[in-house]
């Protein structure tokens, strides 16, 4: 584009006349006016459009800033909340834990207390019958068997609450040691029931060495193989004892044909001190399964059973491979 045209139309405006030379120079005229106010529009439009954004940016600005201003607000309020709550709990708690204390140690020892007066209750009752029960008659003899066994049930549920509270305080001495083995001999402890009753334990595939604290085991299988064999009606009662190996952990099954519990019971049977059987037909004080959920717990394992009314019962617990229990002792 030739920028001096207008120039070059001036010089040669004596060859080609003024009146070309005056319409050029009239349009350039028009047409950079024209461009020179479109530019003053169109500079005026984008200037108030910028100050329109520019305004609505510091609008949305100060906006975010009293939202954030307001939200920080709001947690502090609540970070007080919490801590307010936490502080309250932590006392709450510590309360709870000092009350349960105080409880279990006024339980342990009015249980501890209460053995030396039953033992001597069961001595005087005993010799009563031995020195006078010939005397008293049937009635007499009677009312002295039942002194005798209610004076044996306290002292046996003594002991259990006594046994509860201790798994709770006593540190656990983990050992390797042979499950088979250690079965074996709770089996070989029950060897009179068994004899009686004509039963069966049978020990199926299961992990040779677990680690745990022995004793404390040991009671889990004999309890649970004497509530198979007790609460048994069958004529040749039957207990079954198997593992399943999972990556961490062993899950092993104790399944008998006793007889069962009805369903709306099942979730009952943990429970301290809880019976769902007839006291005269079965003994016990109710304080068994407990006993074995606690230690199955205490080795950061679980307990659970299905059971047919009138079929059997299975009880299922795990035991960890690598996982260490509370309160080990090293």
């Amino acid at each position: 584009k030739d920028t001096h045209l207008p120039m070059k139309l001036l010089l040669l405006s004596p060859v080609f006349g003024g009146r070309y030379l005056e319409h050029h120079l009239l349009y350039n005229l028009i047409q950079s006016l024209v461009g020179v106010s479109l530019h003053i529009v169109f500079s005026d439009f984008l200037s108030k459009e910028i100050s329109k954004r520019e305004a609505s940016l510091k609008a949305n600005e100060q906006r975010i800033v009293n939202l954030l201003e307001e939200l920080k607000l709001k947690n502090t309020d609540l970070e007080e909340k919490v801590r307010e709550r936490t502080s309250s709990l932590l006392k709450t708690n510590a309360e709870l834990q000092r009350s349960n204390e105080e409880l279990r140690r006024f339980a342990y020892a009015t249980s501890h207390d209460l053995q030396e007066p039953l033992r001597m209750i069961g001595s005087f009752v005993q010799l009563l019958d031995k020195r006078y029960g010939d005397k008293l008659g049937p009635d007499g003899k009677e009312y002295i068997q039942f002194a005798l066994e209610g004076s044996t049930r306290i002292s046996a549920l003594i002991r259990s609450i006594l046994k509860y509270e201790e798994l709770g305080e006593e540190k656990m001495k983990m050992q390797r040691v042979n499950l088979k083995s250690l079965i074996e001999a709770g089996i070989k402890s029950l060897k009179p029931i068994i004899e009686e009753k004509n039963a069966r334990v049978d020990i199926e595939e299961i992990p040779e060495q677990i680690h745990c604290e022995p004793d404390e085991m040991s009671l889990v299988f004999y309890n649970l193989i004497h509530n198979g064999l007790t609460f048994n009606k069958s004529k040749i009662p039957k207990v079954i004892i198997k593992g399943e190996e999972n990556p961490t952990h062993w899950l092993i099954s104790v399944q008998d044909n006793g007889v069962g519990i009805a369903p709306q019971y099942v979730d009952q049977v943990f429970r301290v001190f809880q019976r769902l059987n007839n006291r005269k037909e079965y003994s016990g004080a109710g304080m068994g399964l407990p006993l074995c959920q606690r230690i199955v717990e205490r080795h950061n394992g679980r307990i659970w059973l299905t059971s047919k009314e009138g079929i059997g019962t299975t009880f299922f617990l795990t035991i960890n491979k690598s996982v260490k229990p509370q309160f080990e002792v090293v």
